[in-house]
């Protein structure tokens, strides 16, 4: 064989060599690139389940305020007190005379008053237990002009 062909053939077990390495590095890139936002993504995964356990249980006591003869009341004034300690909450109905409150979830007493204009005030109370909820109804009826 002569020496020219020798040199080629050394030359080209070289660039295979190199054709290869740059293979290998490509791939290695590639594996790191889908692997690192897997394991972040595991992460993520795990923060939620944390977040998942410390959220706050919570009870709900709610109703609809009515005008007769059934029809929603939206606007109405809600009140919520506890009978024992502080916490008062207000809210406004909606549109669909609908209001919620949260409350701590455990066992209380709570008086519940609405007003709106024009309608004579009403007052209810009801218990919560632990993460309950309660709906309550109100119809408010128009004031009378003395």
């Amino acid at each position: 064989m002569t020496s020219t062909r020798m040199t080629m053939r050394k030359k080209s077990k070289k660039r295979k060599k190199t054709i290869a390495r740059t293979l290998v590095w490509q791939l290695f890139i590639l594996l790191v690139g889908f692997c690192i936002p897997g394991l972040a993504a595991g992460n993520a995964a795990e923060k939620d389940k944390e977040k998942a356990k410390k959220v706050e249980s919570y009870s709900v006591v709610a109703g609809t305020v009515f005008r007769p003869p059934g029809f929603a009341l939206p606007g109405a004034e809600v009140t919520l007190k506890p009978e024992k300690g502080k916490g008062q909450q207000h809210m406004t109905a909606n549109t669909r005379g609908e209001f919620a409150f949260r409350v701590p979830p455990v066992f209380a007493r709570y008086t519940i008053s609405v007003k709106a204009s024009g309608f004579q005030s009403e007052e209810k109370s009801t218990e919560v237990g632990i993460e309950q909820r309660i709906d309550v109804a109100f119809e408010l009826k128009p004031k009378t002009k003395p």
